[in-house]
């Protein structure tokens, strides 16, 4: 019995620095343009001999002034994480490749991101300092915070979704990026905090699937779906544009959010609809406010319980 622990340890440890040793930084260090899947394109060390291998689960690709090069993907990528420092002013471009980011976040200050046709899903946390990030014009995944304090964001028509468990937080500056459509999916009672004076701008749709917003603002110019796993929270959702909108209500109930309707004309409608078919909408209960400032707010139903 005491050999069989004995070689478990063993082999727990023999596991362990397997992983350690195989996980590494690696930097591109490619003068022009070139493919992502080639080991003479990365280093150990910043400006370094080539050679080192492609990276993988568990490394780190860092992009610095050392590698000025474009890289293109050319196959899909599953790493821990991906730095773009200052200094880099080349195009990293994902092209028809997905990317699936680990742990350890995409943080960019510099340079270009060039999002492509399918996936990015990032199990951490994203910031952008400077450069130009354009995203996925598919689905962008983000599992952590979201952090934009310089730089340029264009979303690209893609889908960006929040998901995983955890609080996080949405901190932008101006020009804030306007997303195309975002979902919340980050569980139930699970919390994005939208930081002191920002908005979360959304222009064709919101999903609100489960977790919660709290703070501050949701500026949305189309339409808002909530589901039954919604915990509500503590934002404003602003309905604004020159164009109608729905506010279609899976869960009976907009609780917990106080919501302004702010058109652009006031003959443009926010109607409100009754999705599951129970003939019961609930609107700015638990003492918070419906305002509509300019528009028009429709029912689908009879009856608006405010």
């Amino acid at each position: 019995m005491k050999n069989f622990i004995k070689a478990g340890f063993i082999l727990l440890f023999t596991f362990l620095y397997i992983n350690q040793t195989f996980a590494a930084d690696l930097y591109w260090i490619a003068s022009s343009t070139s493919n992502w899947n080639n080991t003479n394109n990365w280093s150990t060390t910043s400006g370094g001999a080539g050679g080192a291998g492609v990276p993988g689960a568990g490394d780190i690709a860092y992009f610095d002034n050392n590698g000025l090069g474009g890289c293109n993907l050319d196959l899909n990528i599953s790493i821990a994480g991906v730095q773009i420092l200052a200094g880099y002013t080349g195009t990293i471009t994902q092209g028809s490749f997905s990317i699936n980011i680990g742990i350890s976040n995409f943080t960019q200050a510099d340079g270009t991101f060039q999002g492509g046709l399918n996936s990015i899903t990032l199990n951490s946390s994203f910031t952008i300092s400077g450069g130009n990030f354009v995203s996925t014009s598919n689905g962008f995944t983000i599992s952590g915070n979201f952090t934009h304090s310089g730089g340029t964001i264009d979303a690209n028509n893609g889908l960006l979704t929040f998901n995983g468990g955890g609080a996080r937080t949405y901190d932008v500056v101006s020009p804030a990026p306007m997303w195309h459509q975002v979902a919340i999916s980050m569980g139930n009672d699970k919390t994005m905090t939208i930081q002191a004076n920002d908005t979360l701008l959304v222009a064709n749709q919101l999903i609100c699937n489960n977790g919660k917003l709290n703070d501050n603002f949701v500026a949305l110019q189309g339409d808002c779906q909530i589901n039954n796993g919604w915990d509500n929270g503590s934002s404003t959702l602003v309905f604004t544009g020159s164009t109608n909108a729905n506010l279609n209500l899976n869960a009976d109930t907009w609780e917990g959010n106080n919501i302004i309707i702010h058109k652009d004309g006031s003959t443009q409608t926010v109607t409100v609809q009754d999705i599951d078919g129970d003939n019961a909408i609930s609107l700015g209960a638990n003492a918070n406010n419906l305002v509509v400032r300019e528009g028009i707010l429709v029912s689908s139903q009879n009856l608006v319980n405010l």
